[in-house]
């Protein structure tokens, strides 16, 4: 497969979008896995526990770029290397910790539902005289996300109770669960009726959320059309004005990081887009009605009291 060898830290710098990269570390991950050398670890545990743990609402897949991401869950501990992938179950409880390797940390994790996958590129400098962190991500829909999720479910139920023998199954799986998110991010599908342009425009808002200076005027430069006709076209189409848009994408991704990464408020208000974190809180509580730290307790209390809540809704949607 073609490799054009991006770093994740090029995302950082403008030099390539987050699918491109993305695109590329996929089919690096599904060479290694032909060749046998794709290290796979896996954390498929619903157990109830008091510890201050994220328990996510979707299946999470970790690709680690550098530096360690050491996760701890209720039987123990597992330390994710570079080039190494992780795979956490819906439902699991776990706590990451970041490890700097030479001041640097990144990964990139997705997660899929029936009919989005999402991605996001988190990278973190330990050096205080560089930017500290950085977060991209995009999405893409598609109506063949089901059976990547059966797969899914299938390779964490083998690693964790038979992984000796079952090791070619389990790399047989994981070979074809990478081969199909690879087809589902080269087959993206708009909602039906949507205009190409709006389509567009939203896709590259998910991928520049986290750029303060995220505007009409800029999204009208990437598009090249003018701003006016771009915001009138916007709400003709998604009945909502650009600008609002905007901010609840903002608030949306914000309530996806407190829910799957244990992060302080400050960084989820940079994460978002957000210069200040007081106007980061105001505008999150107008939206939802609770601050960020409230939010944060609210889900990881309704997690804890009804751990097999997030399966159950995954099985009535299938």
């Amino acid at each position: 497969m073609k490799s054009t060898n991006w770093r994740i830290w090029d995302i950082r710098s403008g030099k390539v979008g987050t699918l491109p990269y993305f695109e590329e570390l996929l089919g690096h991950c599904i060479d290694k896995t032909h060749r046998g050398e794709q290290v796979l670890k896996v954390i498929s545990d619903s157990s109830a526990t008091d510890e201050d743990f994220t328990i996510s609402q979707r299946p999470k897949i970790f690709f680690q770029i550098e530096g360690r991401n050491r996760v701890t869950h209720p039987k123990g501990e597992t330390i994710v290397e570079p080039g190494e992938i992780l795979i956490v179950q819906s439902g699991s409880p776990h706590r990451e910790e970041r490890l700097f390797h030479r001041k640097r940390y990144a990964h990139v994790y997705t997660n899929l539902t029936i009919q989005r996958y999402a991605y996001y590129a988190y990278v973190r400098c330990g050096d205080p005289t560089q930017k500290q962190f950085n977060f991209a991500n995009g999405y893409v829909d598609c109506n063949k996300n089901a059976f990547a999720l059966q797969m899914l479910d299938e390779l964490c139920e083998y690693a964790t109770h038979n992984p000796q023998e079952d090791t070619e199954l389990c790399e047989g799986l994981l070979q074809a669960i990478l081969l199909q998110l690879l087809w589902i991010i080269r087959h993206p599908q708009g909602q039906e009726g949507e205009h190409p342009l709006i389509h567009s425009c939203k896709r590259l808002i998910h991928e520049h959320l986290q750029d303060p200076n995220l505007s009409v005027p800029r999204l009208a430069e990437f598009l090249q059309v003018h701003p006016d006709y771009l915001s009138r076209l916007f709400s003709e189409y998604s009945e909502q004005r650009l600008v609002p848009y905007i901010s609840e994408c903002r608030i949306n991704l914000a309530q996806e990081i407190l829910r799957d990464l244990n992060v302080n408020i400050g960084e989820v208000s940079t994460l978002c887009g957000f210069s200040e974190r007081g106007y980061f809180g105001k505008v999150f509580r107008r939206k939802t009605g609770m601050t960020p730290s409230q939010y944060r307790q609210r889900e990881k209390w309704s997690m804890q009291t009804n751990p097999f809540q997030i399966k159950r809704q995954e099985a009535e949607t299938r």
